[in-house]
């Protein structure tokens, strides 16, 4: 986590304190942006297996939306990590939130789906902040996510690394065939398997 993320939470979590609205909504703003990247990675890694690509487009746009107002009307916290926490947990809601409402559709299923323990209406101890801070805290502190993929991407082919800078700039399936010169399926395939490469790479990068 970058230093400059914790200290626009510092100035954002002072200006609400004081009543200040022109720079709690600067610094509300400086936040949304901070974690822009997070959340599309986050989604991506999240729904590997279980969302297609414009899936995860609709869940991002999703997450993207209910962290801008949680962040503004309903973070209790204190910390960069019970934000994380927050976030992580608003991402996976919303990943199932859309596979819900396309489950329906679906002739042929992806790889996986979110066990009773992912239920987003279950009560969550992500919202419970002294413990999101105990547990991922040490996790979160120090890793920016684009400090991840600036190590991650190098150690891809050419072929996934190419798929993983379309999927961090959030391209549309369209966006993709067109770029790779593929079909629907095969960029669904391309996008699963390079989420996955990402989400062993993570598990290196954090170790």
């Amino acid at each position: 986590m970058a230093k400059h993320d914790d200290e626009h939470l510092r100035r954002f979590l002072r200006a609400r304190a004081a009543g200040d609205t022109g720079e709690t909504r600067l610094w509300w703003n400086r936040l949304v942006e901070d974690f822009h990247d997070r959340i599309v990675i986050r989604v991506r890694v999240e729904s590997s297996g279980r969302l297609d690509a414009q899936e995860q487009q609709d869940a991002i746009q999703l997450s993207l939306e209910s962290f801008s107002k949680f962040l503004l009307e309903g973070f209790n916290g204190a910390s960069m990590g019970e934000l994380v926490n927050a976030m992580k947990t608003i991402v996976m809601r919303r990943c199932v939130d859309v596979q819900r409402k396309e489950a329906r559709h679906r002739t042929v299923p992806l790889e996986g789906s979110w066990t009773e323990h992912d239920d987003p209406d279950r009560p969550a101890p992500a919202w419970e902040y002294g413990q999101a801070k105990r547990q991922l805290e040490d996790e979160e502190t120090g890793r920016d996510t684009m400090g991840f993929a600036a190590w991650a991407l190098p150690k891809l082919s050419e072929r996934r690394r190419r798929v993983a800078q379309l999927m961090l700039a959030a391209a549309t399936t369209e966006e993709i065939c067109a770029a790779l010169e593929v079909s629907k399926e095969n960029a669904h395939q391309l996008c699963s398997r390079t989420a996955k490469d990402l989400r062993d790479l993570k598990e290196q990068y954090d170790a």
